[in-house]
């Protein structure tokens, strides 16, 4: 029988295949070993980086994560007359809004439903009709996701829910408090206009920015919850009067309450610059006094620099309507008002300008002595009229004057000398000297105020813009006496008064005197700029000048009405005449004629006659303007 092996030949091969894994598996286990260590080895060096070499970039990013930019809008300039009066400042207001982390019952700040009852409870103090009410409740998903427009948060973020709140609502607010969870007050400041329809025109108001002004200003730190001049002077200068914005810097927990302000990161703000206007408040006060019932407009500048006293408009409207947002019904109420009282009548803002009547015969009279047509000697005869072609063109002194030299024409005023003399001219040396005496252009003043260039025709003009044919004779006749096409403002006869008051510098009217930030400190100040003018020799200048005093000085003289006792007052009187309508009366003077200090003009829509309306109302302006001059001593002056 035969000895069986297998069992011992199969067991000694198990133990070499037993022997074989375990160093496979040894291997194995060693790498592996290896490879922990080493992943390890990452682990721990990447947790020492992040806590020890990164650790504080990382924390700061952390903090950054919950800290929140809150930004404080700067007290915004005043506006002031030259002596520091104040014409404009702020005043506070409140209005409503909504912060989720004020007043909620648990420690994640309010829930919606809170939200919802406490801005219920609010509409019920406030008598909200259903739409706003309803309105109002659909935003409260939006707030909680943060898709509230910022035109409808505050500038620290709050959803506004109410502005401008009157005082009683929120006296019963605070009184209800604890009932209006997320309900909260913020205070506020807006414009105040101390003297209501003072300037109006000039200062401008401010409103909140549209999206078009907030297109073109974004770039230059403007939001859309920002408050900016609209209109005037508010607007030309509102980087100037808004100041610059402060930061502060919240740091908030993952539920949006606040934690703690960061102080040493707080940045206040910066107060805008307050504005000094040339303006002198009480001749400014008495000019709108008289305007008030009409309209017109009433121009008073200093000869020797530039600056405006007085720049009157009537009629006007009351600023403080725009304080806080001038309401629709109000806005159309103005609009509709017959008196049209958002044109500005001193500059030509809405309006376009006045025919000058007779006061343009000062443009006249330069032009003729410059170019030699006439002389101080130059005698013409008036019979009352002269013939033009088969009519006749009149004089305002229907029985005539008679044989007048240049100063008895001047002062008379004769239209027929001057028919005589613009003949001589011709129209395009009458609009040559009109435009280079600063007629028919924009005087410098900043744009945003919306002056009026005014109009000098000539046969150019006419065949372009009128329906009345070719220039005529007739048309030359009219443009000498002020009249036909001819357009200018208040402020532009003041300028060229002054222009001849000065001795022939032709200065751009200054509205604003200074500027100061809120240490007092002068940051600018304007020096006085004489604009381009067409030349004009001093001897010329001289001769006009005895015109304008005899105009008012001698008998015979349209503007004795401005004469005033101790001052010397020289001017010229003008009527613009209209078809079947009253003339518009016209005014221009400057005093005192040995060393000018103020030129005025004065214009009255409808008032009739220069001498009769204007005149009065410039020694009115003129008396107040030299009242310590003229008072006895120990004598007091009412003033305005």
């Amino acid at each position: 029988m035969p000895r069986l092996s297998y069992p011992i030949e199969r067991s000694r091969d198990s133990d070499r295949v037993t022997e074989r894994l375990r160093e496979i598996l040894e291997s194995r286990a060693a790498g592996l070993r290896l490879f922990i260590l080493l992943l390890f080895s990452v682990l721990a060096f990447r947790l020492y980086s992040l806590q020890f070499i990164a650790g504080e970039r990382y924390a700061g990013e952390a903090r950054r994560n919950v800290e929140i930019r809150v930004v404080t809008d700067p007290v915004r300039g005043r506006i002031m007359d030259r002596s520091g009066n104040i014409l404009v400042s702020n005043e506070p207001f409140f209005r409503i809004v909504f912060d989720r982390s004020w007043g909620g019952r648990g420690s994640d700040g309010l829930s919606q439903a809170e939200a919802r009852r406490g801005i219920e409870e609010l509409a019920h103090l406030l008598g909200w009709d259903r739409d706003k009410r309803e309105s109002t409740l659909a935003l409260i998903p939006n707030i909680y996701r943060g898709w509230v427009e910022e035109r409808a948060r505050s500038s620290a973020g709050y959803v506004i829910l109410e502005d401008r709140v009157r005082f009683e609502d929120l006296v019963r607010i605070e009184e209800r408090q604890k009932d209006l969870p997320g309900i909260r007050v913020e205070e506020r400041e807006q414009r105040k206009y101390y003297r209501g329809r003072m300037a109006c025109h000039l200062l401008g108001y401010t409103g909140q920015i549209s999206r078009e002004d907030y297109a073109s200003l974004k770039d230059r730190g403007y939001r859309m919850t920002d408050w900016i001049g609209r209109d005037g002077l508010e607007r030309a200068f509102d980087e100037r009067l808004r100041g610059l914005r402060g930061v502060s810097w919240q740091r908030r927990y993952a539920n949006n309450l606040v934690e703690e302000e960061i102080i040493e990161r707080r940045v206040p703000p910066t107060p805008g610059e307050d504005l000094y206007l040339s303006l002198d408040i009480g001749l400014q006060e008495l000019a709108e006094n008289i305007l008030d019932g009409r309209k017109g407009g009433i121009a008073a500048v200093d000869p020797r620099t530039g600056q405006i006293l007085a720049l009157a408009s009537g009629p006007g409207f009351d600023l403080n309507f725009f304080r806080g947002g001038i309401r629709a019904e109000d806005y159309r109420r103005l609009q509709a008002d017959p008196g049209n009282v958002f044109v500005d009548r001193s500059i030509g803002k809405g309006g376009g300008g006045y025919p000058p009547g007779s006061v343009f015969k000062i443009v006249t009279t330069i032009a003729a002595l410059e170019e030699g047509i006439i002389s101080p000697q130059t005698t013409f005869h008036c019979g009352g009229s002269i013939a033009v072609g088969r009519n006749r063109k009149r004089c305002h002194q229907r029985r005539g004057h008679g044989a007048l030299d240049l100063y008895g024409g001047f002062r008379a005023s004769c239209d027929v000398y001057y028919y005589h003399t613009g003949e001589r001219l011709g129209p395009e040396l009458l609009a040559k000297y009109a435009r280079g005496l600063g007629l028919g252009s924009k005087t410098g003043l900043p744009p945003e105020l919306h002056e009026a260039p005014g109009l000098v025709p000539d046969p150019g003009w006419k065949i372009v813009n009128s329906r009345f044919g070719s220039w005529g004779l007739g048309d030359t006749l009219n443009t000498a006496i002020g009249q036909g096409f001819l357009l200018v403002t208040p402020l532009q006869m003041a300028a060229l008064t002054a222009y001849v008051a000065n001795g022939g510098k032709l200065l751009a009217p200054q509205i604003v005197s200074h500027i100061r930030d809120a240490t007092g400190e002068i940051t600018w100040r304007p020096d006085p700029t004489v604009r381009d003018s067409i030349p004009v020799s001093t001897e010329t200048i001289a001769i006009l000048q005895e015109c304008m005093r005899r105009v008012v000085n001698e008998p015979g003289g349209t503007g004795r009405a401005s004469q005033i006792k101790g001052i010397t007052v020289a001017g010229k009187t003008g009527t613009a005449e209209h078809y079947r309508k009253e003339s518009d009366a016209w005014f221009c003077c400057y005093a005192p004629f040995e060393n000018p200090e103020i030129a005025l003009a004065v214009a009255i829509e409808g008032g009739g006659h220069g001498g009769a309306t204007s005149a009065p109302i410039a020694k009115t302006l003129l008396e107040y303007y030299f009242r310590d001059r003229l008072a006895p001593d120990g004598e007091q002056v009412a003033l305005p």
